[in-house]
């Protein structure tokens, strides 16, 4: 069993957007992960093309494909139902994941026993470059209490969470919203 079960779906992401993306995956630094990747508009053969080489690639990378359109929140779930993981990481198809993004978010969550964690981020542009950045997330109960009634400031493809699928602890859902 692999440690972290990565979910991302796919819909009609550039080639450009998904190669940074499933690169960004693939290059870890903790490599004991696998992905689950969520094919959500199964007419984009040419996305399909491209997601079936990935996964001829990397025996980590596992294809689902939906058969029909069902939306980002029930891709996710199809996801998580195949997760065979502790952790479940999430990534999307057109973000780009530092090297050692996994590695310093398993050694937080097992520091502190963390249950969800996400993290700060950098906008970039098509280009690549450095465009704006989202880097205040509460830590505090408190700080997320007063944040919470106008939106959440967790970043969704930065998250890391603990999963069971055992019935002893916490088992997440993606909501549509």
């Amino acid at each position: 069993m692999p440690k972290i079960s990565v979910l991302m779906a796919a819909y009609n992401e550039t080639d450009e957007q998904v190669n940074a993306a499933l690169a960004s995956i693939v290059a870890q630094t903790e490599t004991d992960f696998e992905l689950l990747l969520v094919l959500d508009n199964p007419t984009n053969e040419p996305l399909k093309a491209l997601l079936t080489d990935w996964q001829a690639r990397d025996e980590r990378i596992k294809l689902l494909i939906n058969p029909t359109n069902l939306g980002l929140a029930a891709s996710l779930n199809k996801g998580l139902a195949a997760a065979t993981a502790p952790y479940i990481a999430r990534m999307d198809a057109d973000d780009i994941a530092k090297p050692e993004r996994f590695a310093t978010q398993l050694t937080l969550m097992d520091a502190h026993d963390f249950d969800a964690l996400s993290t700060n981020a950098q906008f970039i542009d098509e280009a690549g470059q450095v465009v704006g950045e989202h880097n205040w997330i509460p830590e505090t109960p408190e700080g997320l209490a007063q944040l919470l009634p106008y939106g959440s400031n967790l970043i969704h493809p930065s998250m890391m969470l603990t999963f069971s699928d055992d019935g002893s602890g916490w088992i997440p859902g993606i909501a549509d919203c």
